[in-house]
């Protein structure tokens, strides 16, 4: 073990030797099993370990890197070695770097906020880690769900777009098809219930009622199970809620029509919860969404040769109000949790801010 550690790492364990630049662009497969072996031995790590767990010393390259490529010289020697390790015969299985390299050293070594940085990072070619590590057929199912949640969803940085003391939602990308979903995870199992009960008509019929937002990703029985297990709904990303849109888009008062299709969406929502036998019990314009995104109308590209221009219709139009289109929006109700059956004496959930008498009286 002394002399594998002795020929990957030089002597002050400040940088990658000569030799295991040339092992890991040429024989990805010998350079991963050298280290997976050296993790199995606790003694010889413990001079190696800190390196390990630094995503920068993953990204060193050779000393000569900076230097004019010389004449005959592979200029993968000049990568990056974990680079040059996911690029190593990447369109092989047998020598390029095998996948347990990446479950046993580097999620061993690296926490998963470096981990998701040293997938970032980028050669000189722009190439990132994941990206070559997703060209590896060795690799290239890790490389998809690693940092994911529940290997499926890629969660956005940051804090929720929306906690309360039932749930947090956060935003994220479903990594099987690409689409941008809202992850709704929820605290308690009954609320969880609620919201799937009040997407299920009181004939046992159709679980996405009419202007619910519906769940997506339920149709796999195990993978149904799973989100159930995390207390998890998944839903097709709004692009903005009523309460934004009210603040922020100025058509309150001014834009009869856009007002008039709102009311109507919401409406028709509220009448299939009641046709199914239930009540929403949380209706407020933060648990009313926009699916479908509303055009623009600040820019035209009529014959104007392929650019965009600030029409003049646009500045004479002060109202915002155009009766000379159609809505395109579809907005759709969220937030379930508090819906209750109609013979029910009373939901368990109610917003302070505004009560119906008929709930308030059990409440307060």
């Amino acid at each position: 073990m002394k002399r594998i550690r002795e020929y990957l790492f030089d002597k002050d364990e400040e940088k990658w030797t000569s030799a295991a630049h040339e092992l890991s662009g040429e024989s990805a497969h010998i350079f991963a099993l050298f280290l997976i072996l050296l993790s199995q031995d606790n003694a010889e790590m413990q001079e190696t370990q800190m390196r390990l767990e630094n995503p920068d010393f993953w990204l060193l390259k050779h000393e000569s890197a900076n230097e004019k490529v010389k004449e005959g010289q592979d200029e993968d020697f000049t990568l990056p070695l974990i680079h040059a390790l996911f690029d190593c015969h990447a369109t092989t299985t047998q020598y390029s770097l095998p996948r347990r390299f990446c479950d046993e050293v580097l999620m061993k070594f690296l926490s998963l906020k470096d981990g998701l940085l040293l997938m970032k990072a980028e050669d000189d070619g722009g190439r990132t880690v994941r990206s070559l590590a997703l060209t590896n057929k060795n690799t290239k199912g890790w490389a998809k769900t690693y940092g994911t949640y529940l290997d499926r969803y890629s969660v956005m940085e940051g804090p929720p777009v929306h906690e309360s003391k039932t749930c947090a939602v956060h935003f994220a990308t479903d990594i099987l098809t690409n689409e941008a979903v809202a992850l709704k995870i929820m605290r308690k199992n009954d609320q969880y219930d609620r919201e799937i009960d009040a997407r299920t008509a009181a004939d046992g019929g159709d679980a996405n009622l009419e202007g619910c937002l519906p769940l997506l990703h339920r149709e796999d029985e195990n993978f149904a199970k799973r989100l159930n297990n995390e207390l998890c709904l998944v839903m097709k990303r709004g692009s903005r809620s009523l309460f934004e849109a009210i603040n922020t888009e100025r058509f309150a008062g001014r834009d009869l029509q856009k007002i008039r299709t709102i009311a109507y969406k919401i409406l028709s929502a509220v009448k299939s919860l009641h046709d199914s036998g239930r009540i929403h019990g949380d209706i407020k314009p933060r648990n009313v969404v926009r699916v479908a995104a509303s055009k623009q109308y600040t820019f035209s590209d009529k014959d104007t040769g392929g650019r965009l221009e600030v029409p003049q219709e646009w500045r004479d139009n002060v109202t915002g109000e155009r009766s000379d289109v159609t809505s395109d929006e579809d907005w759709q109700l969220i937030d379930l949790d508090a819906s209750a059956k109609m013979e029910d004496l009373v939901t368990e959930k109610v917003s302070t801010g505004y009560a119906a008498p008929e709930l308030a009286k059990w409440h307060f």
